[in-house]
């Protein structure tokens, strides 16, 4: 089994790599020009990754005018057509969240708080009644100073910090 567990795009060398959880390790991957132009539709890149290692700063991120039904779907096109834009697509920092709500539901927005077992986060639930219907999570919002803690050191220093970071 193979896994995506990353995407980098260096700016120095203008080449796309993608790291793969194998069961031996980690591979990386240095992507042609035709695998980046495919990377949005590829369906081996979660969507989430794309949107953290590739995402861009649109402004808050408003929902509201999609259909609820096609906001929920977890298909790949639907989801797509929510994150990409002519921009690109958006990143999952939170800077504000609207989401559709049909009539006989309410959202309700949690957050940013501490849930005492996970990081601080950002929590936007949409119910009927007293049943949830859905749940939107934004975290990170936990500063560590890591990235300082990484200035200066070489890649072979910084590797065992790399895998703790990104799970």
């Amino acid at each position: 089994m193979k896994n995506v567990t990353g995407i980098f795009h260096s700016s120095e060398t203008k080449q796309t790599h993608r790291f793969w959880l194998t069961k031996d390790g980690i591979e990386r991957e240095t992507l042609s020009k035709s695998e980046e132009k495919n990377l949005y539709e590829d369906h081996a890149n979660p969507i989430w990754i794309l949107r953290h290692s590739l995402g861009t700063n649109q402004g808050p991120e408003d929902y509201s005018h999609i259909d609820y039904e096609k906001y929920l779907s977890q298909d790949r096109k639907h989801l797509l057509e929510k994150f990409l834009t002519r921009a690109g697509i958006k990143d999952i920092i939170y800077r504000g969240f609207n989401v559709p709500v049909p009539p006989s539901y309410y959202s309700h927005a949690v957050g940013p708080i501490h849930a005492g077992v996970i990081e601080p986060g950002h929590f936007r639930f949409i119910v009927q009644g007293e049943v949830i219907q859905n749940l939107d999570i934004r975290l990170g919002f936990q500063r560590r100073g890591l990235l300082d803690l990484l200035k200066g050191k070489n890649k072979d220093d910084i590797s065992s910090y790399a895998e703790a970071i990104s799970g």
